[in-house]
């Protein structure tokens, strides 16, 4: 069985909001260290698939690449 995640989906889609309010461009690797290089790879692009389709579907702030996902 797999570990339990240490990172939440909402914590890494307030990590993302808050770079791209910065204008700056948020990727798995900037996010993970946003939140002080904690929970694994794999969990934050679960969670960024999910936050960029929730952009492509209802857009926030403009920030979102060609196929909705937040990621570089």
């Amino acid at each position: 069985m797999g570990r339990e995640a240490t990172v939440t989906y909402g914590q890494v889609a307030a990590a993302a909001d808050a770079m791209c309010s910065a204008n700056i461009r948020p990727s798995s690797r900037t996010v993970r260290e946003r939140l002080g290089n904690t929970g694994s790879m794999g969990t934050i692009n679960r969670a960024g698939d999910v936050a960029g389709s929730n952009r492509a579907n209802g857009g926030r702030n403009g920030q979102r690449q060609a196929g909705g996902d937040w990621r570089a």
